[in-house]
């Protein structure tokens, strides 16, 4: 009976210290980028590149050949391109009178096409401001995508630690019981 309680007792030990060392590996993995065994980590990337090397070596070479065609083009901006338009020439001619209603025709054209341009460019901003937004919101998602699963392991690990305690803890009452009831 003494002999069980004590096989109980060091099962429960060796749980717990193994939930122990699974909660302290996730804990290291999440925030340390080094190895737990640097040596075995260089043991292992030294058989990767070895055998990246052979699979290179026997993996028959592809040659990347790129063709591209060359050529040229010329342009140039003209007054209705860049969105100026130019009117006809004020004839010296004209009378005064005819000149200034020209002017102002002109005139109000260009408040015309000012009022347009910035109509548009009013528009793009807030199709601009709008975009930011979407953008906003996708990214506030995305950190409480990342939140929620580190808080997951977080709360995961401390419940592996607990229970590796109380495995320990179970297994120490029951190798104590067989030398509390004595021989």
């Amino acid at each position: 009976m003494t002999l069980a309680f004590t096989i109980l007792g060091l099962l429960f030990i060796l749980a717990g210290i193994g939930c122990g060392v699974r909660a302290y590996r996730n804990t290291l993995a999440e925030h340390d980028p080094n190895p737990l065994w640097p040596w075995a980590s260089q043991q292992v990337a030294r058989v990767r590149g070895v055998v990246v090397r052979i699979t290179r070596w026997i993996r028959p070479r592809q040659s990347n050949v790129v063709y591209a065609k060359a050529g040229g083009a010329f342009g140039g901006l003209t007054a209705h391109a860049t969105g100026y338009r130019a009117g006809l020439q004020i004839s010296p001619d004209l009378s005064l009178e005819e000149q200034i209603r020209l002017l102002i025709g002109r005139i109000a054209d260009a408040e015309e096409a000012t009022r347009r341009e910035s109509e548009r460019h009013r528009k793009e901003l807030q199709d601009i401001r709008a975009e930011i937004g979407a953008h906003t919101e996708r990214l506030t998602r995305a950190d409480e995508d990342i939140k929620q699963p580190a808080l997951a392991l977080s709360l995961g690990t401390a419940r592996l630690q607990i229970a590796g305690l109380i495995l320990v803890g179970v297994g120490t009452v029951f190798m104590a019981v067989p030398a509390l009831l004595g021989p």
